[in-house]
């Protein structure tokens, strides 16, 4: 490798300093920093100082995945003559990026199977592949979630449990070394669906981790910045704020977020007091739904000082009964709900705040037999978009109606004969 120095002064005093950083799987590796002292000099008479060269050699290794060297350049002045800096100050830092091998090779193989109790035998469990652990590949549809690597990691993992309540597994190794002791280190996550808020999210205001919106206020600094806690100034006054994000735009302190009194007017401080029984108006096949979990909401950049346009998140867990024909279309309806209407109230505060987005999407496996085939709003067709299709709605709108359909595409027909199966 060679890092290049030019267009320097002549005569002035230079120092050239460099280190290598390398980012494996599980490790990180940075080498003690190089340097090269040199005086700016135009040794050809071109009228123009001589590039300066510091050239060395590094090991690239299979396990590696990231390359930075940081390189950076200082002026030095030795006051006092005796040949040693003491001064420097620095007119240049460039950081240069490389892409590495990344070659996991794990000498044992681990596998997880479960005893599923209906056919009375163990299972193996398709495990994500190491690799992706480290170099995310492109799935469809993964560009678009929330968590992008929770996404890629549920898309390599094929299994369900049919049954509820306690599960047989069992984890089985190979490759292990006659006489080596080895630890077998296991985590379980889950996602519940509790009533209460539990399931709400908060992004911390340095944007690099999210946490349950539950632990906002809770008097433990979650985030790694401390924006999910009140902060105070010298003088032990509050200088922390939520934003309602209202018609008025009302902001309240930090502390008052999750203290079980709703301060915003509307309501967005205590998503736990939310819960609601969602939208009215709701069908498919022209029937409501038979059950309607609680709602869920999260937030994203609600720190005064975000440099991120804040947004809230609402959904329901709604459960319909199928009453299609058969033939393989669903059609799920908004048919208009009174409360999201003219209220009579004379203002004009009948819909959202804030411009909302309603999509309509093709989860999980269905993505490969099923496709969004229309979708009406407000008795207009609009353009389609699998695996979703989404509109607008503009502040202070109410919800328009509108009809999403989904039909069994060609992919469906697995059996040969030409009709969805």
């Amino acid at each position: 490798m060679t890092l290049v120095a030019k267009d320097l002064e002549e005569g002035e005093s230079y120092q050239l300093v460099w280190a290598v950083w390398a980012e494996s799987p599980f490790s990180s590796f940075e080498e003690e920093e190089q340097s090269l002292d040199f005086t700016a000099q135009d040794i050809d008479g071109d009228g123009l100082t001589d590039e300066y060269q510091a050239t060395w050699s590094m090991t690239v290794e299979p396990d590696w995945c990231h390359i930075g060297i940081n390189g950076m350049l200082y002026v030095t002045v030795d006051h006092d003559g005796d040949g040693v800096a003491d001064d420097q100050w620095d007119i240049s830092h460039e950081w240069f990026h490389f892409q590495a091998p990344c070659e996991i090779d794990l000498p044992v193989d681990i596998g997880l199977d479960h005893y599923d109790e209906g056919i009375a035998d163990w299972v193996g469990v398709e495990l994500v592949p190491n690799d992706w652990l480290f170099d995310e590949p492109e799935i469809e549809g993964c560009d678009e979630e929330y968590h992008e690597d929770v996404c890629v990691i549920l898309a390599g993992t094929g299994y369900d449990f049919q049954y509820p309540g306690e599960q047989l597994m069992r984890w089985s190794m190979d490759g292990l070394t006659v006489g080596q002791e080895y630890t077998l280190m296991t985590d379980v996550d889950s996602y519940d669906e509790d009533e209460g808020g539990e399931d709400d999210w908060y992004w911390c205001h340095d944007g690099n981790y999210d946490i349950e919106f539950h632990r906002v206020n809770d008097g433990y600094e979650d985030c790694e910045d401390g924006s999910d806690e009140p902060s105070y100034d010298d003088d032990g006054t509050e200088n922390s704020w939520f934003h309602c994000w209202d018609d008025d735009e009302t902001m309240i302190p930090m502390s008052k977020v999750n203290d079980g009194v709703v301060d915003c007017p509307n309501g967005l401080d205590e998503p736990a007091m939310m819960g609601g029984g969602g939208p009215q108006g709701l069908e498919s096949g022209g029937q409501g739904p038979l059950d309607i979990g609680t709602q869920e909401v999260w937030f994203d950049c609600l720190t005064s000082d975000s440099n991120v346009q804040p947004s809230m998140t609402g959904e329901w867990f709604m459960v319909f009964e199928d009453t299609t024909p058969g033939d393989g279309t669903y059609e799920m309806s908004f048919v208009g709900d009174e409360a999201l209407g003219d209220d009579d109230s004379g203002d004009d505060d009948d819909g959202s705040s804030y411009v909302s987005e309603v999509c309509g999407e093709t989860a999980g496996s269905l993505t490969h037999i099923y496709d969004i085939t229309s979708a009406v709003v407000n008795g207009t067709e609009i353009a389609t978009s699998q695996p979703r299709t989404c509109f607008e709605v503009q502040s202070s709108e109410p919800m328009p109606p509108f009809t999403i359909t989904w039909s069994l595409n060609e992919t469906a027909a697995t059996d040969g004969a030409g009709e969805p199966d």
